[in-house]
């Protein structure tokens, strides 16, 4: 089986799952340990296509970015093909980009790797349910993808948890912002906020087209919160946000979460839309005596 790695050519260094910053200069290249399996001639890089590439597919008619690389062997190891430098940068909307690339000859593609524009980046780590009354189901990657999905039956409270790390020492601020909410809190408009040719109507149509209608309507009895807002990061360092979601009422809602820096709505970072769905609890079966 190939494996396949993002490396630093300046340090020699893997970066697996890692978050870089943005720089001109970097020298990123891709390695495809190929091993015994068959020669990769080129290797395919391209975004990972999420909440934003997706609207603004619908907005734009902007494919997410994807393109290939010539690989060529290493001189030191037969069986090891190299790309030269590849360009990975971040959407200015949403401050960061996950990259992924893949051996089309082998089948195999790589781990993701974030170019972050800001001072920081996001990216989903982990999730927990606490039963109340019912089961719980969950289902949450362990890596951004094209979207992540929590569920779990009404009456139940479900935590999942977004890692923010930081590249400088900043002051970190968060909030959620929903497809049906408006004002500081509407996703649709902060979009639309940040794309004077396009309208919020057309922003809330493309929400509709790709997420279904249910996302744009507010559910009933639940409660979706952050269990804190603001906090400092050292330079390197990482801290983790959980988000609590407790629903007393079937339905569907989604959110992201943006992370501003020191306060400056322009410098933030936002994560994958997490789309949320419960269901009915069914109720316990009773088992009669004798």
């Amino acid at each position: 089986m190939a494996v396949l790695t993002w490396v630093d050519r300046r340090t020699g260094t893997t970066l697996i799952g890692g978050v870089i910053a943005y720089k001109e200069e970097n020298e990123i290249v891709l390695r495809d340990d190929w091993r015994n399996e068959r020669e990769p001639k080129t290797l395919r890089v391209f975004e990972n296509a999420g909440w934003w590439p997706r609207i603004k597919q619908r907005l734009k008619g902007l494919q997410p970015n994807s393109y290939q690389v010539p690989a060529r062997p290493v001189a030191s190891h037969e069986q090891v093909s190299e790309t030269g430098r590849v360009k990975l940068g971040p959407d200015e909307l949403t401050g960061q980009t996950v990259w992924v690339f893949r051996d089309d000859a082998n089948r195999q593609t790589s781990g993701p790797l974030t170019v972050a524009l800001r001072q920081i980046a996001l990216d989903m780590v982990q999730h927990k349910g606490r039963q109340l009354h019912g089961a719980v189901g969950v289902s949450l990657p362990t890596i951004p993808g094209p979207k992540a999905d929590f569920g779990g039956e009404t009456g139940s409270e479900n935590t999942l948890s977004v890692r923010i790390s930081a590249l400088t020492d900043p002051k970190v601020h968060c909030r959620l912002l929903f497809p049906w909410a408006s004002g500081d809190y509407g996703l649709v408009d902060w979009v639309a906020s940040r794309m004077p040719d396009i309208s919020r109507e057309e922003v809330e149509e493309a929400f509709r087209e790709v997420f279904g209608e249910r996302v744009l309507v507010q559910p009933e009895g639940w409660t979706i919160r952050l269990d804190k807002d603001s906090f400092d990061l050292d330079a390197g360092a990482h801290d983790r946000v959980d988000i609590t979601i407790t629903a007393e009422n079937p339905g569907k809602s989604a959110f992201v979460i943006e992370a501003v820096v020191d306060e400056n709505d322009r410098d933030s970072v936002v994560s994958e839309i997490i789309e949320v769905t419960a269901v009915e609890a069914e109720a316990p079966m009773l088992l009669a005596a004798g």
